[in-house]
């Protein structure tokens, strides 16, 4: 009875610990104040996230779970464990102190019946309606434990005496059985509840109660009906970060259910225990910070609206000698193709060179865009679209100290179709004598291919490599063909689907010049000859087919630079 009770009281403390802290926050007071620092004053302290679809957070996990009822004590650890339990909980943190999760967990279990003296043991079999015990009375749902020794959802696997931990009792057997349950759990942060918050924190100890719902499944030919039962569960996980979005957690947790929950009772038990020993994997959506809001003084907030009200009564006082500034610039702007059609849904770049910062745009029906800048800003302002080339302008935004907002026009940004046929000379690829590896400045020029099939992914393309007149036509079409299936290899390598791109080797079937066989030329004549190029050999129109690289970017975002790959901003 006293270690019920303790149970009871423990259960008790965990459930209401989370609640006494949410039900001491006060409401929001929303001030400038976003310092995210904790004290150990925390419960008069309102947390706010940025919105309310953060922080929520999936736990899948797996383990081990012990059966802890009955006889299962005679015997070993190692011997009543089974493998695997499983877990599954979808949940959301409301502060950083505490939380709310639904817990799904089951598996398969051991149980074990023990007979004294190998006549029959004490207490009763839970056997529901569908079973007639031998004595023949089948108006008990319970039939007494020397009968089941005959009972056919008893496995047959006998228990040794040199198996059992307390070797008086005598032999028995072992039986499976399969649980699920659900419950409704309250989690509460040890960590941030007793010590400063700390959103970066490695490691999280979280302790855990609820409540819920446990089922029993039938056995196989219905032999015993199944068992449902509510469940009373606390627990403590150690959650480990390894990035805003992922921790691995360790999870012990023990489940106190009703005394038939594996259907063996009667023996002075008045409640089975399952503890589960797990590890899981963390998964948080839109995982945000919390930021603390000290609530004002009522009688300090009555005072600031008075001295505000007195401050708006007044006159106003207009100074004609007051400096004028330059308060910001309103840039703006329209995307076109090259027929002078307006794009929409085109995705606009603007560079901030001052601060190094990315604002992205998408123009509207009608190929706008706009954008407000600081004065004097220099700007690289760049549009893109799947399946057109780009197009951008160099910009210094105005710092003229009107004391208003200056209107900066910018000029039409023109964006040309890809067509199928279009060819592009692919600069600087050079080869050794006779050879046909990639070397490193090579390699820096494809890296430029590889970025532009990765932007426009509708596109298939045809990588050729030409030589010049010298050497036979055999050698030249057999080193140039080795050429081209070394650069598209190299580009395959970097990521690009190898049914988008081809190579082709022209040897010198295809001159720029009139330096064939027998003409005499220079050295810069025949290097216009050694050339490597890339035609578009298909455009997919299909937008359901297409991963738009630039769809990770939706408009009004502000990043850094530094996201963007080397020479993305560089005009021609």
């Amino acid at each position: 009875m006293k270690m019920k009770m303790r149970k009871l009281f423990f259960f008790i403390v965990v459930m209401l610990i989370p609640a006494f802290y949410a039900s001491a926050q006060h409401k929001p007071v929303y001030a400038d104040e976003t310092d995210r620092d904790t004290s150990r004053t925390a419960l008069r302290t309102t947390w706010e996230s940025a919105r309310p679809g953060d922080n929520w957070f999936v736990t899948v996990h797996a383990g081990i779970a012990d059966l802890m009822s009955e006889e299962s004590r005679y015997v070993k650890f190692g011997d009543r464990i089974n493998f695997p339990t499983f877990g599954l909980s979808v949940g959301k943190w409301m502060s950083p102190v505490w939380g709310v999760r639904m817990n799904i967990t089951g598996a398969k279990l051991q149980g074990f019946a023990v007979w004294e003296d190998g006549v029959g043991g004490l207490g009763n079999w839970y056997v529901g309606k569908n079973y007639t015990s031998p004595s023949g009375n089948p108006t008990n749902n319970y039939i007494p434990a020397w009968e089941s020794a005959n009972a056919k959802f008893i496995e047959d696997r006998f228990l040794n005496m040199d198996d059992r931990i307390d070797t008086k009792q005598g032999d028995g057997y072992s039986y499976d059985f399969k649980y699920a349950g659900v419950s409704f759990d309250f989690l509460l942060n040890l960590k941030n509840f007793c010590m400063k918050y700390n959103e970066k924190a490695f490691f999280n100890p979280i302790l855990y109660g609820g409540i819920g719902f446990a089922h029993t499944f039938k056995d196989k030919d219905n032999q015993r009906t199944a068992v449902n039962s509510i469940m009373e569960k606390f627990g403590l996980m150690l959650d480990f970060r390894l990035s805003d979005a992922w921790s691995v957690n360790l999870d012990g947790q023990m489940m106190i259910l009703p005394e038939f929950f594996d259907r063996r009772v009667g023996d002075g038990n008045t409640q089975d225990g399952l503890a589960n020993y797990t590890v899981g994997i963390t998964y948080r959506f839109n995982d945000r910070y919390f930021h603390k809001v000290n609530p004002a003084n009522p009688a300090e907030i009555d005072a600031l609206n008075r001295q505000i009200n007195e401050l708006r009564n007044r006159p106003v006082v207009v100074c004609p000698e007051c400096p004028k500034a330059c308060i910001d610039v309103d840039i703006n702007g329209i995307v076109k193709d090259k027929n002078g059609n307006v794009l929409s849904d085109a995705s606009v770049f603007v560079l901030n060179n001052n601060q190094q910062t990315v604002t992205v745009l998408r123009t509207d029906a009608n190929g706008k865009y706009r954008t407000i800048v600081p004065c004097g800003a220099s700007l690289v302002i760049k549009a893109v679209k799947s399946g057109y080339s780009d197009d951008c302008t160099t910009l210094t935004a105005p710092a003229d100290k009107t004391g208003e907002t200056i209107i900066k026009q910018v000029p039409d940004l023109s964006l040309e179709k890809y067509r199928v046929g279009q060819t592009f000379k692919i600069e600087n690829i050079y080869y050794d004598f006779d050879k046909w590896n990639i070397r490193p400045d090579a390699a820096a020029e494809l890296d430029k291919t590889v970025a532009f099939l990765k932007e426009n992914p509708q596109l298939t393309v045809e990588l050729g490599s030409h030589t010049d007149s010298r050497g036979s036509d055999s050698y030249n079409q057999r080193l140039s063909q080795r050429r081209a299936e070394s650069a598209v290899k190299y580009i395959v390598d970097n990521g690009v689907d190898k049914k988008r791109i081809t190579a082709k080797g022209y040897g010198e079937t295809q001159l720029v010049n009139e330096c064939k066989d027998g003409v005499k030329c220079t050295e810069e004549q025949h290097q216009a000859n050694r050339r490597t190029e890339l035609k578009i050999t298909g455009v997919e129109e299909s937008k359901t087919t297409i991963v738009n690289v630039w769809d990770k970017y939706s408009g009004g975002q502000v990043v850094s630079a530094s996201e963007f790959r080397n020479g993305f901003f560089k005009c021609n």
